[in-house]
C-alpha cells in the first residue's frame, strides 16, 4: 500500500520538475505605434532688431523679446528596435508671446526734433513638423527633435516726432523656419506617458518699411525671430503593444533605487529677457525702455543626495555654472533741449560669466525614471557695462564709461526629468528659471553754463536654463 500511495507522488513530483513553456508575451514596454496629447508650457523669444533711419544715417540695435504662455496639440508615430526608437511629429501651439520696446533716435542733421518709435513685435501662433530620435529604458525615453517650423509674426511701429502727427504702420506674415530640441519622456499607465521639452525655433526675419513725417523719411526695423519654448505634454497610445506591462502584476518595489549621493555633469542653453531702462533727469529728459538679453552655452557639474519613501524622492541638489551668457544694446538718440540739442551715443553690455544654486528635489519615481520639481538659492557674477558720449551741437562735449559688476543672490524654480541607463547611472532633462535681482550704473552730465542731467540705466538679472546632465550614484 505504501508503494502504491509513494506511486502517484513521485509521479506529481516528476511531472513538476518538467519545463513548462512559458506564454508570449510583447515587450515589456513598448513605444511603437501612433500618438496623441497635448501640451503647454512658455515660449521667450530673443530678437536681434536694428531700426535704420534711411536719410538721416540713424541706426539703433537692440533686442525684442516676445514672451508668453503657450498651448496646443501634437500628435504623432514611433517605431522601436530594441533601445532605439525613431518617430516622427507635429504639434500645433497657440501662443501669447507679445513684447513692446521704446526706443529715441537722432535726426543728425536737423538738431532740435525729437524722434521715438514703439515697436511692438508678437508670435501669435506655430507649428512644427520634426523626426525624433531617442534611447529607451523601458518607460523612459530620452530623445533629440528637429525639423521644419512655421508661425505668424506681426510687428508694429508707432512713430512719433515733433511737429509731425504720431504714425503706425504694421506688418504680419507668416514665417517658415526650423526647429531642434531635447526631451524626456515617462511612461506612467498602459498607454499614457508625460513629457518635458526644449525647442529652439528658428523663424527667419520679417520687415517693416515705411515713410513718415514731414521730411518724407523712409525707415526700416527688421527683427531676426529666434524663439526659446520649454513646455511639458501628455500623450496617450491608443495601440500600445506594452501587453506584458499592463498584464503582469507590479513587480515588488525596489528598495531605494533612486537613494543615495549622486555626483555628475551638465550642459545646455541659457537665456534671459532682462527689462532695462535708460532715464534722463534734469535739461533735456528722455527714458527708453529695452531688453537686454544675455545668452549663452552653459556646462558646469552637481553633486546631491537623494532619499526615498516608497515611490517619493526628497533630496538636496547643488551645481556650479560656467556661463558664456552675453548681450550689448547700442542706440544714437537726441534730445532735444533749444540750445543744447545734442547726439547721444549709448552703449550698454551685459554678461553672466557663471552661476550656481543650492535647491530642494521632491519628485515621483519608477525603478527606470524619476519626475521631480526643484527650487532654493540662486547666486551668480554679474557685469554691467555702460559707455556713454554726448556730442552737443553747442555745448560742451562729454562721455564717460561706468561698471556695476559683483556677485547677485536670488532664487530659482524648477523641474526635470531623469532616467535610469543602467548600473549607477543615469541620464536628466532640466528647466531651471533663476532670479537674481537687478543691477543699475548712475552718473551726472555736465551740460554746462550750470546745467546737468543725471543718468540711470537699470535693469533685472534674470535667465531661463535648459540643460541635460549625466550622474553617477553611489549606492
Amino acid at each position: 500500500m505504501i508503494a502504491a500511495l509513494a506511486a502517484p507522488a513521485g509521479a506529481a513530483d516528476m511531472a513538476a520538475s518538467l519545463p513548462v513553456k512559458a506564454p508570449a508575451v510583447g515587450p515589456l514596454y513598448d513605444w511603437s505605434g501612433f500618438f496623441v496629447g497635448v501640451n503647454a508650457g512658455y515660449g521667450l523669444g530673443r530678437d536681434p532688431t536694428s531700426s535704420n533711419d534711411v536719410l538721416f544715417g540713424s541706426t539703433s540695435n537692440f533686442s525684442i523679446g516676445p514672451q508668453g504662455v503657450l498651448g496646443g496639440v501634437q500628435a504623432g508615430y514611433n517605431w522601436q528596435s530594441g533601445h532605439v526608437v525613431v518617430g516622427a511629429e507635429a504639434d500645433f501651439q497657440g501662443s501669447a508671446q507679445r513684447d513692446s520696446v521704446c526706443v529715441s533716435r537722432c535726426l543728425i542733421n536737423f538738431p532740435g526734433f525729437n524722434a521715438a518709435s514703439q515697436i511692438d513685435e508678437s508670435l501669435s501662433w506655430f507649428g512644427t513638423v520634426r523626426g525624433r530620435l531617442g534611447w529607451a529604458q523601458g518607460p523612459a525615453l530620452f530623445y533629440l527633435t528637429g525639423g521644419l517650423a512655421y508661425g505668424r509674426v506681426e510687428n508694429t511701429v508707432t512713430r512719433s516726432e515733433t511737429a509731425n502727427p504720431t504714425q503706425t504702420f504694421r506688418v504680419g506674415q507668416v514665417n517658415t523656419g526650423w526647429t531642434a530640441g531635447v526631451g524626456m519622456e515617462t511612461g506612467i499607465a498602459h498607454g499614457w506617458s508625460v513629457k518635458a521639452e526644449y525647442l529652439y525655433v528658428d523663424l527667419g526675419s520679417i520687415t517693416n518699411s515705411y515713410i513718415y513725417g514731414f521730411f518724407v523719411v523712409p525707415e526700416t526695423v527688421s527683427s531676426n525671430i529666434r524663439d526659446h519654448v520649454f513646455r511639458v505634454g501628455l500623450n496617450y497610445r491608443p495601440s500600445d503593444r506594452s501587453n506584458a506591462y499592463a498584464a503582469m502584476p507590479p513587480p515588488a518595489p525596489v528598495v531605494s533605487s533612486w537613494a543615495g549621493v549622486h555626483i555628475g555633469l551638465n550642459t545646455g542653453y541659457a537665456v534671459a529677457r532682462n527689462p532695462t531702462s535708460d532715464l534722463m533727469v534734469g535739461l533735456a529728459p528722455m527714458n527708453e525702455s529695452f531688453n537686454l538679453d544675455p545668452s549663452g552655452w552653459i556646462g558646469g557639474g552637481q553633486v546631491g543626495i537623494d532619499r526615498q519613501f516608497g515611490s517619493w524622492v526628497a533630496g538636496l541638489e547643488a551645481d556650479i555654472q560656467a556661463s558664456s551668457q552675453k548681450s550689448s544694446y547700442n542706440c544714437l538718440s537726441c534730445s532735444e533741449a533749444g540750445p543744447f540739442s545734442s547726439l547721444i551715443y549709448l552703449k550698454m553690455d551685459q554678461s553672466l560669466p557663471w552661476f550656481g544654486t543650492v535647491r530642494g528635489r521632491l519628485g515621483w519615481s519608477t525603478p527606470t525614471t524619476l519626475l521631480y520639481a526643484t527650487g532654493g538659492f540662486a547666486y551668480g557674477q554679474a557685469n554691467l557695462r555702460v559707455s556713454y558720449y554726448n556730442n552737443s551741437f553747442v555745448g560742451p562735449d562729454f562721455s564717460t564709461t561706468v561698471t556695476q559688476s559683483g556677485v547677485k543672490s536670488g532664487w530659482t524654480v524648477g523641474g526635470g526629468s531623469e532616467m535610469k541607463l543602467g548600473g549607477a547611472w543615469s541620464a536628466k532633462v532640466e528647466y531651471l528659471y533663476v532670479d537674481l535681482g537687478s543691477q543699475s550704473v548712475s552718473f551726472v552730465h555736465d551740460m554746462g553754463l550750470g546745467f546737468t542731467r543725471t543718468i540711470t540705466d537699470s535693469t533685472s538679472v534674470h535667465e531661463q536654463v535648459a540643460r541635460v546632465g549625466l550622474n553617477y550614484r553611489f549606492d
